[in-house]
């Protein structure tokens, strides 16, 4: 049978409230015989406070929720531990739940973390979010957007990393190793994240004086599947390709295998460029040139930031962090072989 503060109250023959007084500190006024004898008792018969009563009185869970887009995705899952980590330090526990890019889902884990009375959520929205606009007006604990820029009023904080500035970034670096014909992959070019890498891969093809071709632009999901099927269809048109711009690593993790599918060698034929810098970038074959996203400071940021929200003190803010490039063996440098398809 669990024990109760009242219960130990009656075994040591105090109130309930001096024993709820003792095992949260407040000692004072008791004797040290009396703060001895409950604090003996409570590990004796393992006494574990009762949370949900605790938090209708403090107003508070110590809890917030955290719903994800893919759990599938490595990406995500390294962000989520900057969110743990953080929330862990501070004194919160973190409750997840994935919406597999889904707004019904989406809709329903909102619902889920209200239930569970989280005292703000951190989200990452999916390509669809947009769908559920009623539930930030609706939602009546703080929420910080992470990753992807959300435009949606009710939001009250997000944390972002500069993907414009990312993206030239990228692509710079593979004009100035001498390509020309650079293949962009992206995903949905509607969503705001995606947007911006596409904005920034072409204002840098522009500056450099480089024409844009829409077959050079190919927008789909943000998966492997997609970077395979992507570079398969391409190379059909037979068009000159010396480079490969991948708008996150999981595509560039597709494009690579599609390329050695072709017969193609990397980056003898053709460079690569990802973005994110996923853990597993560092060992593919060659180890990928990429956009380091910062992502454990993200999640970490968001914690800080919606805490302070939760508390009250800062209104709506906004956290911008700066990408890097990270160069490995993905790209020839200078003297590059074209390709011949």
């Amino acid at each position: 049978m669990r024990m109760t503060l009242k219960k130990l109250g009656e075994m040591a023959g105090v109130s309930s409230a001096c024993v709820s007084n003792i095992l949260n500190g407040k000692t004072e006024e008791y004797s040290e015989e009396t703060v001895t004898r409950i604090r003996n008792l409570a590990n004796e018969y393992n006494y574990r406070p009762n949370s949900i009563a605790k938090s209708m009185v403090t107003k508070s869970t110590m809890t917030i929720g955290l719903i994800l887009p893919d759990i599938t995705n490595p990406y995500f899952p390294e962000l989520a531990k900057g969110v743990e980590r953080k929330a862990f330090e501070l004194g919160y526990s973190v409750i997840y739940l994935n919406s597999d890019e889904d707004a019904i889902k989406e809709k329903k884990a909102f619902r889920t973390l209200e239930q569970k009375m989280v005292d703000g959520i951190i989200f990452i929205p999916s390509v669809n979010s947009v769908e559920n606009k009623e539930i930030f007006d609706q939602t009546q604990v703080p929420i910080v957007t992470v990753d992807r820029p959300l435009d949606i009023e009710g939001t009250i904080g997000e944390v972002v990393a500069d993907d414009y500035k990312g993206s030239r970034m990228a692509t710079k670096y593979l004009i100035e190793n001498g390509y020309k014909h650079i293949l962009f992959l992206s995903g949905d070019r509607h969503f705001g994240i995606h947007s911006d890498r596409a904005r920034g891969f072409g204002d840098e093809m522009k500056a450099h004086g480089l024409s844009l071709s829409e077959d050079y632009f190919i927008v789909g999901k943000y998966d492997a599947e997609f970077g395979y099927q992507a570079i398969h269809d391409f190379l059909e048109l037979k068009k000159p390709v010396d480079a490969v711009y991948a708008g996150s690593d999981m595509i560039a993790i597709g494009a690579m295998q599609a390329l050695k599918d072709n017969g193609l060698s990397i980056p003898g034929d053709v460079s690569i460029v990802g973005y994110d810098d996923i853990y597993i970038s560092q060992y593919l074959d060659p180890p990928l040139t990429t956009i380091n996203q910062p992502k454990y400071q993200m999640g970490a940021g968001a914690v800080e930031m919606l805490i302070k929200l939760i508390e009250k003190q800062e209104k709506q803010e906004k956290l911008v962090l700066s990408p890097e490039l990270v160069v490995r063996k993905s790209v020839k440098k200078n003297g590059i072989k074209r390709s011949q398809v």
